[in-house]
């Protein structure tokens, strides 16, 4: 058993709440029930032919081009999907959305949370487009 509570945010009723004890959190909120919480555990990145078939119809449907999807699952087994556009003339990846579930988590005020983009998404995208993911933080930050 950890010394130190896991905090955990839900991105549907906005609750945080600390989770203490040796395996990963259940990843549900205590509060709503809702998936929508932070990563359990390890994020794992999965092949995009191991994805559930309606989440990669959804996807096609859309007929982007200018797209990176990345997906993985945490240690409660939650699909997860980071959706990246290629932004400008410099095609710089620009992190839009993600996906806990069958939740859409968009930013709150324009600002991501760095728990809802962990390194090796970052790698993935970096290796997929060979530049570095942007992850928009707000107004009046310096690393926007």
């Amino acid at each position: 058993m950890s010394d130190q509570p896991q905090h955990c945010t839900c991105y549907e009723c906005a609750h945080t709440y600390g989770f203490l004890g040796a395996e990963p959190h259940p990843g549900i909120c205590p509060a709503c029930g809702s998936r929508a919480v932070s990563f359990s555990g390890q994020v794992e990145l999965v092949d995009p032919e191991d994805v559930d078939g309606d989440e990669r119809d959804e996807v096609a449907d859309l007929g982007l081009v200018n797209v990176v999807h990345v997906w993985g699952r945490d240690a409660t087994d939650r699909p997860l999907s980071w959706h990246v556009d290629l932004v400008g003339t410099c095609q710089q990846p620009t992190l839009r959305h993600v996906r806990i579930g069958d939740r859409r988590v968009l930013p709150r005020a324009e600002c991501w949370s760095d728990d809802l983009v962990p390194d090796v998404v970052r790698d993935a995208v970096r290796e997929r487009t060979g530049s570095e993911l942007v992850v928009p933080k707000g107004k009046g930050s310096r690393d926007r």
